[in-house]
């Protein structure tokens, strides 16, 4: 076990392993509680109900950076880059296009990459880009 492991999920339950370093005290707090608890070192273990329930799937994303987090959702905005011919380098080049617009609404992405003055696919873009959200907004997978 490593020093300050990041908690699982899985079944309904969240995990956590720490070994806390000789001559140290750690203070955890878990998933579901307000109460710290404050342990020696050793290796220490939790298991609780996982109060975060998981995610039903892509959701609708609030910012650029939401839409590079989501990989179907990502996926399918990069492949529509390609396709229109805006980014032609493919998936990096896309990512490094939108670097500085991370925190920008999502629903500027298209305009982001491609503005509609200077790329001659960027109306289909938007198009692609569009249907790509009202697909996640309506529930249905990216992947159907």
């Amino acid at each position: 076990m490593e020093e300050g492991q990041l908690g699982t999920r899985a079944d309904g339950r969240f995990r956590l392993e720490a070994r806390v370093p000789v001559g140290t005290t750690a203070q955890v707090r878990l998933p579901g509680t307000d109460a710290h608890e404050t342990v020696a070192h050793g290796e220490h273990r939790w298991e609780v109900p996982d109060s975060f329930p998981p995610s039903p799937g892509p959701r609708t994303p609030l910012t650029i950076r939401d839409v590079l987090d989501e990989p179907a959702t990502w996926s399918a905005v990069a492949a529509a880059a390609v396709r229109t011919g805006v980014v032609p380098g493919g998936e990096a080049e896309a990512a490094r296009q939108l670097a500085a617009h991370l925190d920008a609404p999502a629903t500027d992405l298209a305009r982001a990459l491609a503005p509609q003055e200077f790329s001659p696919g960027a109306v289909a873009f938007q198009r692609e880009v569009d249907a790509i959200f009202g697909s996640l907004s309506s529930g249905r997978s990216l992947t159907d």
